[in-house]
């Protein structure tokens, strides 16, 4: 089975043409939101659009896909949380339904990035390990029991 490798613009365009697509939504998402939308994926799963050569490369194109769906739905949510519809209520059930969506990623996403299985891919090395520290040797005496603690 082929696979299609993404490129950052591939990625921002699909998600937001997705999103834009949505019956009745009252306010298109433009470019700027695909590549905010981007950015807090990358923050949250701690990776970048992967490189052909990277064999988690489709688990890591789901993630973003997601986190970045994530994003817009959050949006839509802060518009219809302050919208109300007397007559139907139809704005906060919008909200309601919005929420509960957002609490559903935002668990699965909790859930695999807890699971032994998939950790390893939202793990940072730097964040893991840290920077390189270069110690002494810890010695501070020399040969002959002087101490040089203070010598270079």
């Amino acid at each position: 089975m082929a696979t299609k490798d993404y490129t950052e613009t591939e990625i921002k365009t699909l998600v937001l043409d997705q999103m834009n697509n949505i019956k009745g939504l009252s306010a298109s998402f433009t470019s700027d939101d695909a590549t905010e939308a981007l950015d807090e994926a990358v923050r949250e799963c701690g990776f970048e659009v992967p490189a052909t050569t990277d064999s988690d490369k489709l688990a890591k194109y789901q993630w973003l896909i997601s986190r970045m769906r994530r994003f817009y739905l959050g949006r839509l949510y802060d518009q219809y949380i302050l919208r109300f519809d007397a007559g139907e209520l139809k704005a906060q059930q919008i909200a309601k339904n919005l929420s509960k969506a957002l609490q559903a990623l935002d668990e699965q996403f909790g859930a695999v990035k807890s699971d032994p299985d998939n950790a390893h891919l939202f793990h940072d090395a730097d964040t893991m390990f840290g920077t390189d520290i270069v110690l002494s040797s810890g010695f501070v005496n020399d040969r002959a029991g002087q101490d040089i603690s203070d010598y270079e």
